[in-house]
């Protein structure tokens, strides 16, 4: 039976509606036909999701595996000290290997990895779109050695891609190439990338999406890649030869992270305390010996001069951590993971105090991000 809302002026329904969880918003779709309607359009949308963005990130999300249960679940957390449970937790629907990756999110989307396995997945909505497997053959005598991906919004094509970066190794040499693939959701469709820089991948780097470009931490530089002009470059990491001065200028480095806070690019070095060791392509240390963790800005995007190192954080010796996870958005806060998959984080300015929650993940490698929930269907 239709409900008759005809008192309520439009502009006011649709502004109550817009402040209401995704949760509510699906049930109120059953209503009656005039609000699906409302709801389902694009332009409701984007007015949820503005107005979800300005409460910024009032959501944890937590991706986790579940080792004796052999599932990979996210977990959803309210932005508070003791990151309080406020959902049951969301399974994955693909095989577990050694822990899915999580990327994003954009707009409500995150896209969830787990060797060839590629979904992408609105949690609030508890939805999910297992992508085509890619249907490109590679060379005779090469094998996919290694591959990083990226996933983010073209605001101008009003699409989400993912970009799979794979490396091909030669059986008898040391030589390789890099292709580079791309999904669209607007075509459900594959496609491969030309003039693709041959750079060497970093083992399993997580890319981030900044100023409508992804972003790959590799060996020695940040393989960047626009959305909609589909081009790659590069920009330099700090110049650090004044900081490690008795190392010949090049730190022995954990892990290099990408992260975006206070609206900058910024990059996170997780220096070794082992001089023997060579961890410049290992994400995880074996011996998790980490001197310091530190932070670095950069002022000016794409200037290599303007990065400046603003946190350092060097008293972790009693900590055995695993390495950073992200930030929380709404204050300078650092996600960390120890080795035993308790998830801690460390305050940055002012009282510079750690923090332990009772949320664990039963392997090195989860995923927390910032989370702001949208309406945005994967199905479309």
């Amino acid at each position: 039976m239709e409900i008759n809302t005809t008192n309520l002026p439009a502009d006011v329904l649709r502004e109550i509606l817009g402040r209401l969880p995704v949760k509510s918003l699906v049930r109120f779709r059953c209503v009656c036909k005039s609000w699906d309607a409302l709801i389902r359009s694009p332009e409701f949308i984007n007015l949820h999701l503005n107005k979800s963005e300005e409460e910024k990130y009032n959501i944890i999300l937590i991706m986790r595996l579940i080792k004796n249960a052999n599932k990979n679940v996210l977990s959803f957390h309210s932005n508070n000290e003791t990151l309080d449970t406020i959902a049951p937790d969301l399974e994955v629907p693909i095989f577990p290997d050694f822990g899915a990756v999580l990327l994003g999110p954009s707009n409500g989307i995150v896209c969830i990895v787990d060797g060839d396995n590629i979904c992408l997945c609105n949690p609030a909505m508890r939805e999910f779109r297992r992508l085509p497997d890619c249907p490109f053959e590679y060379p005779q005598d090469f094998y996919r050695d290694r591959e990083d991906l990226g996933f983010g919004y073209d605001p101008i094509s009003n699409d989400y891609k993912v970009i799979r970066l794979v490396m091909l190794s030669h059986v008898d040499d040391y030589t390789y190439q890099v292709r580079a693939e791309i999904y669209s959701l607007n075509t459900n469709t594959w496609r491969e990338l030309v003039n693709t820089p041959q750079q060497n991948l970093y083992n399993d780097s997580i890319s981030i999406s900044f100023r409508e470009s992804l972003h790959w931490p590799l060996v020695d530089r940040i393989l960047t890649f626009h959305l909609n002009s589909e081009e790659f470059t590069t920009i330099e990491y700090p110049d650090q030869r004044v900081e490690y001065p008795d190392q010949g200028g090049i730190p022995r480095l954990g892990v290099r992270c990408l992260a975006v806070l206070e609206e900058s690019l910024a990059l996170i070095t997780c220096i070794c305390d082992d001089s023997d060791s060579n961890s410049n392509y290992l994400r995880f240390v074996d011996d998790n010996k980490y001197k310091s963790i530190d932070i670095w800005f950069m002022k000016e995007y794409g200037v290599q001069e303007s990065w400046t190192k603003v946190f350092s954080m060097r008293s972790l010796a009693d900590i055995p951590l695993s390495l950073p996870l992200s930030f929380r958005k709404d204050e300078e806060e650092l996600f960390i993971q120890s080795i035993d998959g308790q998830f801690i984080s460390y305050v940055l300015r002012h009282c510079q105090q750690l923090r332990k929650f009772n949320v664990y993940q039963h392997y090195p490698g989860g995923v927390v991000v910032s989370y702001t929930e949208s309406l945005v269907s994967v199905q479309k």
